[in-house]
């Protein structure tokens, strides 16, 4: 295979929607997309991703504010892994989580995403394993929060579909609803809600 430096395929494709009152304030509604599209030989473009999550821009009360990342990293090694980022931070207004209806928005553009990734669903996720990823994907979107400090309040499972809706509290300081499968039960596909710890958090899964 020749070499090059030029971004080729990736391996891995990660999308981040993260919702806050503020751009610099803390997030109260993370989407998150994790999946290994089948082999390519024609380089990753983003350009076409980034189109289908426009509508994002006009869930509810998203304001004009937003700011978005492209991160790559290209690697030339055997065994090496070539991913690609994108991070779209978008401000609401208001501190309160989304509305089913704003949150139903971005469903269907992450669905689209996925469709024109061409990725396999995953598989469903034994009950341990939904447990564990729950608090690894909180301290993923969240690194002020450790995944063991997590104490579980809450789960429900959706056999017929194999989505997980997991409640999780961080003491007296925060509270949060995951829900693993939010696109179509698919478990590469994660909802996450923070809350203060003061506030209940309705199941993510009932939306």
């Amino acid at each position: 295979m020749p070499r090059s430096l030029r971004p080729g395929a990736v391996d891995e494709l990660r999308v981040r929607l993260v919702f806050s009152r503020v751009l610099e304030g803390p997030a109260h509604d993370v989407f998150m997309l994790d999946v290994r599209p089948p082999t390519a030989s024609e380089p990753f473009d983003g350009t076409p991703i980034l189109a289908l999550l426009d509508p994002v821009l006009y869930a509810g009360s998203v304001a004009d504010a937003y700011v978005v990342h492209l991160n790559r990293t290209h690697s030339g090694w055997a065994g090496g892994v070539s991913d690609a980022e994108i991070v779209v931070a978008l401000s609401t207004g208001i501190a309160t989580s989304m509305d089913p209806a704003a949150t139903e928005v971005v469903r269907s553009a992450l669905r689209e995403v996925l469709l024109h990734v061409g990725a396999e669903q995953g598989s469903p996720l034994p009950h341990d394993e939904a447990m564990s990823e729950a608090r690894m994907r909180v301290e993923k979107v969240f690194p002020d929060v450790r995944a063991d400090a997590l104490v579980l309040t809450d789960e429900e499972h959706v056999a017929a579909e194999g989505s997980w809706s997991v409640g999780l509290s961080l003491s007296t300081i925060a509270r949060f609803g995951v829900a693993i499968g939010f696109v179509d039960g698919d478990p590469q596909t994660t909802h996450v809600r923070r809350t203060p710890g003061s506030e209940i958090v309705d199941s993510v899964g009932a939306e």
